[in-house]
């Protein structure tokens, strides 16, 4: 996939199937405990959506396949009690679903629920984390 996305910049496919790959991997090394080649890939696999999102331009499906991204490094910052980088996912989550929600899309898309959910849980975790220190 990297091959081929290297060999045309502008197919979005073929990023798109590049993307998925970096995806898999993150969660192989996860799987594996291995928290840095974790998140080495999911970067990959964020950096390639926005990729896309610069050829393709601003299309809410491609913005929820970020905010999917995201969640993934968010979760994976919290198991690494990385708080600087929680803070930095947490904002970016953020643009996103308030952007979905003031223009009324994903509003009945239940992975999207299930995203703002996480997303306000963790969220609420870092205020009453902060509040205690």
């Amino acid at each position: 996939a990297q091959q081929l996305a290297q060999a045309d910049p502008q197919n979005s496919q073929w990023k798109r199937d590049l993307s998925l790959s970096y995806e898999r991997l993150g969660m192989l090394a996860l799987e594996e405990n291995k928290l840095e080649g974790a998140e080495k890939w999911l970067d990959l696999g964020l950096a390639t959506v926005e990729e896309i999102i610069a050829i393709a331009g601003d299309h809410p499906e491609l913005e929820k396949t970020r905010l999917v991204k995201l969640l993934q490094l968010l979760l994976l910052a919290a198991r690494k009690k990385d708080d600087n980088a929680i803070l930095v996912r947490l904002e970016e989550m953020s643009k996103i679903l308030d952007r979905f929600e003031k223009e009324g899309l994903f509003a009945e898309d239940d992975q999207v629920k299930r995203i703002r959910a996480l997303f306000e849980r963790i969220a609420a975790e870092g205020r009453r984390d902060s509040k205690q220190r």
